[in-house]
């Protein structure tokens, strides 16, 4: 169930990770990691109360970089692996905290904008609206 007792009908969150990792400064106990990470969200939720179907659809990319200190104890494919993960996991955070205000906050204030409610408008206010939005069919009419 989603809020306003719609429901999500069909989701998917892809994403795509492109790592480099910089052994240059080796010698001084350093590695440095440059990740791009591109995500794809696709939702499909359904309320039949206020807006019945709605679709949303995007991508975010972002880059993140970050050097680590050598363990030389630990230095080989587990090392590069958990710091790889830990980046992963920081950038997609930043993105899904992102994609969630952007994409579906945003959205939901274009649709709850959008609507015509009595309690938010005088008369002479609904007034000028409905022959704004008649004039604005007829128009399209003529094309």
């Amino acid at each position: 169930m989603g809020e306003n007792g719609g429901t999500l009908k069909v989701g998917s969150w892809d994403s795509i990770h492109f790592v480099i990792v910089d052994l240059e400064r080796q010698h001084e106990g350093k590695a440095r990691y440059r990740l791009t990470s591109n995500v794809f969200l696709k939702m499909i939720s359904s309320n039949p109360s206020s807006y019945g179907d709605l679709e949303i659809a995007g991508n975010v990319s972002r880059s993140k970089e970050e050097t680590y200190t050598i363990d030389p104890r630990n230095f080989g494919d587990d090392f590069h692996i958990g710091n790889i993960g830990r980046l992963i996991e920081a950038n997609e955070t930043e993105i899904r905290t992102e994609m969630d205000s952007i994409y579906i906050n945003k959205t939901k204030q274009i649709m709850n904008t959008g609507r015509l409610k009595e309690e938010y408008m005088t008369r002479d206010e609904k007034l000028n609206f409905q022959a704004e939005l008649a004039a604005a069919v007829s128009g399209l009419k003529k094309l």
